[in-house]
């Protein structure tokens, strides 16, 4: 059916989203490349980037996946990321100088911070920022849901 289409793949730690204009002959058979950096945990890896890991769901047996981290420093991320972190800080008391950061945008308005101890590089935590309605949310692996942080 002719129209505009956002695709969009979730895991459990990562996410890639597309727009697709779908509108003629053109894009018939189109093509949508919902593609997440991602390596098996057999692989050796000797770099200083943190991975961290989340087990696919396939079944019993199925492979660890990592993905690398890149993290930012507070002052490299854009402003609705650095108010998330600044929430953050307020109310779960972090220190921003303790940590590096990634940021994305799972939905318009909404910022998901991911927290990288500095000395060690590994995921400490995980918070949705909703900048809109001032909600901030930490997820909680226990229950595979983000919990609204007081």
């Amino acid at each position: 059916m002719p129209g505009t289409y956002h695709f969009k793949l979730v895991g459990g730690a990562d996410s890639a989203s597309k727009d697709a204009v779908l509108m003629g002959k053109a894009n018939v058979n189109q093509k949508i490349k919902l593609l997440v950096a991602t390596k098996t945990s057999s692989q050796d890896d000797t770099s200083s980037k943190d991975e961290d890991t989340q087990t696919a769901t396939a079944g019993p047996k199925a492979p660890s996946v990592v993905k690398k981290h890149t993290g930012n420093s507070y002052d490299h991320l854009t402003s609705p990321a650095q108010t998330a972190v600044d929430r953050i800080s307020d109310a779960d008391g972090v220190d921003t100088d303790d940590y590096t950061y990634t940021e994305s945008e799972p939905h318009t308005d909404v910022y998901e911070i991911k927290l990288y101890d500095r000395d060690t590089n590994k995921l400490t935590a995980t918070y949705r920022y909703d900048n809109v309605n001032d909600i901030l949310a930490k997820y909680d692996q226990s229950s595979g849901k983000f919990v609204e942080v007081d």
